[in-house]
């Protein structure tokens, strides 16, 4: 694995530890870098990489995918908790068939949906997502499958370019 790529992972999993501990002092830090190495030595010696997953640019792209994401749990939540107390809700199947090529991003675009409030992946095989659906009775087919890809697919479309 070239050096760039392990520089990259090792900021990338640091900032993630000082993230998940709320602090960036001195003793996170340490810790942080610490278990950023054992991670990555762990992974360089037990898991063979043909090829770099990820380059920086998608990285920038899986990163804004990610704040994306925390704001689309929030609107849904207040979409949800509004269509229960309203009670125009009804509870739909969906068959979305994403035309991402690459499995892992397929997985995480599955657990996007499954992470935002009124929405489950049921079923995963290829392409093909089955998901249920909480949601106004009022909206179509066809307006939560567009809303699934503007949201979560496209950004990941531009991640899988970038590769």
């Amino acid at each position: 694995m070239k050096k760039s790529y392990l520089i990259q992972g090792f900021i990338l999993l640091l900032l993630v530890w000082c993230i998940l501990n709320e602090s960036f002092s001195v003793g996170v830090m340490i810790k942080g870098t610490v278990f950023s190495f054992i991670t990555l030595f762990i992974t360089k010696h037990t898991i063979p990489v043909v090829h770099p997953p990820f380059k920086f640019s998608s990285i920038l792209y899986l990163l804004i995918y990610f704040i994306k994401l925390i704001l689309h749990i929030y609107q849904s939540a207040m979409q949800a908790i509004l269509c229960i107390i309203r009670n125009h809700h009804t509870i739909r199947r969906i068959d979305y068939e994403c035309t991402i090529k690459n499995d892992h991003l397929i997985c995480l675009l599955a657990n996007s949906i499954t992470l935002t409030p009124g929405t489950i992946t049921i079923y995963k095989q290829k392409n093909m997502l089955t998901v249920l659906h909480l949601g106004n009775q009022h909206e179509t087919h066809q307006s939560i499958m567009d809303d699934i890809y503007k949201t979560f697919e496209k950004l990941l479309i531009r991640s899988e370019k970038s590769c």
